[in-house]
């Protein structure tokens, strides 16, 4: 596969698929909120990025084969919280 976008890469399913994800790809490019996500494969780039920005993610998903996709809020929040992470 050439290239994965890996949405919620700091949180725990993300950070824990993120090694696995780039042994399956020429590229693999995570994202998430959190200013950093540690050591990086040789093959992945962090975007430090808001999923509610549809332009940001219109331009990470250039070129992207595989969307995984766990950029959410995965505990009880206000409901504009949910509906822009989760949703939107």
């Amino acid at each position: 596969m050439k290239k994965i976008l890996l949405t919620g890469a700091a949180g725990a399913l993300g950070s824990r698929l993120r090694a696995p994800l780039a042994a399956m790809a020429d590229q693999l490019l995570s994202t998430d909120l959190a200013a950093e996500v540690g050591d990086l494969a040789d093959n992945e780039t962090y975007v430090q990025a808001d999923l509610a920005d549809f332009d940001v993610v219109q331009d990470m998903a250039d070129g992207v084969e595989m969307i995984v996709h766990f950029g959410a809020i995965p505990d009880e929040a206000p409901f504009d919280d949910i509906l822009k992470n989760n949703i939107v």
